[in-house]
């Protein structure tokens, strides 16, 4: 056995990966450099802690319910939403794979899936905000940007993209426009 190993308590959740990987698993292949892929979650994590740590008042205002939007066979399930005169619906976009083939799929499938439920989009007076995040692998920018242009292709009031770099704007916008438009 080993001795006793003490517990980190912190906000920071990437802290305490990196402690805990650090604290269990630091006698296995320690050469190589244990990196998490961001996920579709974490990105939602880390814009609603930023919109938490600006206004706590405000994050009561983002909507947990997963919204389905639907037409015929087709779906796309939303992250979260939020009011301000029109329904802000958010998805976020883990760009961060393996292969570069994947990469170029899943922007393709989400743009896709847009492109169908526009219609019912735009009746219920909408958007979708999409918050993208890019590959871990820096090799794989070219597929990035080109999963970027794919997304972009059909932007147009009412789809919205963020990228990993504008999400700080992200959370600033969200409390700036329900701050301005109050609901509750």
């Amino acid at each position: 056995f080993t001795s006793f190993s003490y517990a980190l308590f912190s906000e920071n959740i990437d802290q305490v990966k990196d402690k805990y990987i650090n604290l269990y698993l630091r006698f296995y292949d320690a050469d190589k450099k244990i990196t998490t892929k961001r996920t579709d979650k974490n990105i939602i994590f880390e814009v609603k802690e930023l919109v938490k740590n600006k206004n706590p008042k405000i994050n009561s205002l983002l909507k947990e319910d997963h919204t389905l939007l639907k037409e015929d066979h087709i779906s796309l399930k939303t992250d979260f939403y939020w009011q301000n005169g029109t329904t802000n619906y958010v998805k976020a976009v883990s760009l961060d794979y393996e292969k570069e083939e994947s990469i170029i799929e899943k922007s393709l499938l989400i743009d896709n899936q847009l492109k169908h439920l526009k219609k019912q989009i735009t009746e219920r007076n909408s958007r979708i905000d999409l918050l993208v995040a890019p590959p871990s692998n820096s090799d794989f920018n070219g597929a990035y940007e080109q999963a970027l242009s794919i997304l972009l292709e059909e932007k147009n009031g009412y789809r919205l993209i963020y990228n990993n770099n504008e999400f700080i704007d992200y959370a600033d916008k969200i409390i700036n426009e329900i701050e301005l438009n109050p609901k509750d």
